[in-house]
């Protein structure tokens, strides 16, 4: 918000427009639900982790948002398991739309389902000039955009248990650290505590 408040006094007649992946999309989507004159005109998002209910008629309805255009992924197991738990159990603003797409009309009007791949595959560099074409044009004919007709029943299928995955990595988690305690002392499941903490800031 800082920046876009700098560029908004630098250049007061400017459109501002937005291209996003993973975070950057929950960023945006954060700036737009707790700053009412945050305005955008186009935005794209890629591997969106925000809800499928974000209110995309009623941004567009009062002049914040022009356009919405949502890659939906045909295999992206990190936005359906590891955001679609906290949309399902309603813990936090993040969500599936990655995976589920949006629910609102205008969410689903410029959409793209499915592009082919996981979390990244809509960065791809065959995609830049379709996703600045979107920015700049809503009307250009995208052909090198190259669709697939359904996700990945794998991932679909996981994605919809998701708790289930949940639960089984933390008994993986939890059994791991019992074991290396009964076998190896208070000190070794310290050091597992600490060295998987880590990771987890780490990823």
């Amino acid at each position: 918000m800082d920046q876009y408040t700098e560029y908004r006094a630098k250049f007061p007649k400017a459109q501002m427009d937005f291209i996003g992946h993973s975070n950057g999309t929950y960023l945006l989507a954060s700036a737009l639900r707790h700053y009412e004159t945050c305005n955008f005109s186009r935005i794209v998002f890629a591997g969106s982790v925000v809800p499928t209910s974000f209110p995309w008629d009623k941004l567009i309805s009062q002049n914040r948002v022009t356009a919405i255009r949502n890659y939906v992924a045909t295999s992206d197991f990190i936005v359906g398991i590891f955001p679609g738990i906290f949309e399902l159990l309603k813990l936090s603003d993040l969500g599936s739309a990655g995976h589920n797409g949006f629910r609102d009309t205008s969410g689903k009007l410029h959409a793209i389902e499915f592009i082919k791949g996981g979390h990244n595959a809509a960065i791809s560099w065959s995609n830049y000039e379709p996703m600045v074409n979107f920015i700049i044009s809503p009307e250009i004919i995208e052909t090198s955009i190259s669709k697939e007709s359904d996700q990945n029943r794998n991932v679909v299928f996981f994605s919809k248990i998701n708790w289930a995955v949940w639960i089984s990595l933390l008994l993986i988690v939890f059994g791991l650290g019992y074991c290396i305690f009964t076998h190896f002392g208070l000190i070794s499941l310290a050091a597992y505590v600490v060295i998987f903490t880590a990771l987890l800031y780490t990823i």
